[in-house]
């Protein structure tokens, strides 16, 4: 097979603040190791559909971003990564806000605890949206084609579904792909409308493996859509109408109250109830599954005021603290409108045979609902589609 030896270079902006840094929460900063990692991650999702055999996508793995294989075989990257221009706009600081009255309730759900206190504001700094920075790889080794043609479409995943920084899955840090050259000749063009956009996001998913793949990838049981609103001229009202309606969707209200004053759905009661019954000592019923909103992501921890320190339950695997979630929200910006993007990237959830703990002053586990994934279809549906 033909090899490779070329440069690509490929134009992003972020459009919703990222929380891209370390360890130092006061301080933001753009890494290019960060950006290798995604890169990385993307390429195994692409790859899946290729080899669907995961000792293949390791090796094409290992030969385009190295790394060590056997005891003899430990390769170097294929190419060197660096950054010819960053436009970094600036900084949220802690304790900032993204909105002064502080009423995007929709945004401080996606952005969790972690990132966001709703009366203290930002938990860790942030970079701006509207920052700019351009890739450059450069081969410094041939690859196959197929590899290279892999390494081009993950580009294009994260740029036209993914983001950089703590937590890119509900629409922080969203990047968005200007441009791709290769050997300094165009490869590809931002679309202009949603339309292009919606016909290159059909095209970039497509895949023919039919069966579930053993980690994030692509493949036919992808769903995806790109959401309407009534108001698109800002990052904040995007991002903050899809988090509205993820909240309505899953709350279980603040005394039957969601943050603006509706009525909660409550469509998971019984969720509430099997963890608030764990809480006052009640065993589960020997029928009993896992809460259902684990499918969206572990873990999953709930806290009953009413109850005090007992109150606090954290929802986890019972080998696995943490399993990311497979629905993917991201904001995509065309001709200065925001567009929410929600896909759902569908894999084994846990390892075979795992099962979920519960755990608060005791502990029980629980094996996962037959249909996992159900919900997460039914929120798809709910959502009203380009």
């Amino acid at each position: 097979m033909a090899k490779i030896l070329k440069h690509i270079e490929a134009s992003f902006e972020i459009v919703t603040p990222s929380f891209a840094g370390d360890a130092d929460k006061n301080r933001a900063k753009f890494r290019l190791s960060s950006i290798n990692g995604l890169l990385r991650y993307w390429f195994r999702a692409v790859a899946w559909p290729e080899y669907e055999d995961l000792n293949k996508v390791k090796e094409a793995e290992l030969n385009v971003f190295g790394g060590a294989g056997s005891e003899t075989d430990t390769k170097k990257h294929a190419f060197r990564l660096r950054a010819i221009k960053t436009a970094i706009r600036g900084y949220y600081s802690p304790q900032s806000q993204f909105d002064q009255k502080n009423k995007l309730s929709g945004i401080n759900y996606l952005a969790g605890q972690g990132c966001i206190h709703f009366r203290n504001g930002l938990q860790r700094a942030a970079i701006k949206e509207n920052s700019h920075f351009i890739l450059k790889l450069q081969f410094i080794r041939p690859v196959e084609e197929k590899e290279f043609n892999l390494l081009l479409k993950a580009i294009k995943c994260l740029g036209l579904i993914g983001g950089v920084g703590s937590r890119t899955r509900r629409g922080f840090g969203s990047l968005v792909l200007q441009y791709l050259k290769v050997n300094d000749q165009t490869a590809w063009q931002a679309p202009q409308n949603v339309e292009e956009y919606k016909s290159m996001l059909a095209e970039l998913l497509k895949a023919n493996n039919d069966t579930l793949p053993d980690y994030t990838a692509l493949s036919k049981k992808i769903e995806w859509k790109i959401i309407t609103l009534q108001n698109n001229n800002t990052w904040q009202n995007a991002l903050d109408e899809i988090g509205k309606q993820f909240l309505r969707f899953r709350s279980y209200g603040r005394h039957g109250k969601l943050p603006w004053g509706e009525k909660a759905k409550q469509r998971f009661s019984n969720d509430h109830d099997l963890v608030y019954n764990f809480c006052q000592g009640k065993k589960p019923d020997k029928n009993a599954t896992a809460p259902e909103r684990v499918a969206f992501g572990l873990p999953h921890n709930y806290f009953f005021s009413s109850l005090g320190p007992k109150g606090n339950v954290n929802v986890t695997g019972t080998q696995s603290e943490r399993r990311a979630s497979p629905l993917f929200i991201h904001i995509h910006k065309i001709n200065n409108k925001y567009y929410p993007v929600v896909v759902f990237i569908p894999a084994r959830f846990l390892p075979d045979r795992e099962q979920i703990c519960l755990k608060g002053k005791r502990k029980t586990s629980l094996p996962l609902p037959s249909n996992l994934y159900q919900p997460i279809k039914e929120f798809l549906k709910t959502l009203p589609a380009l």
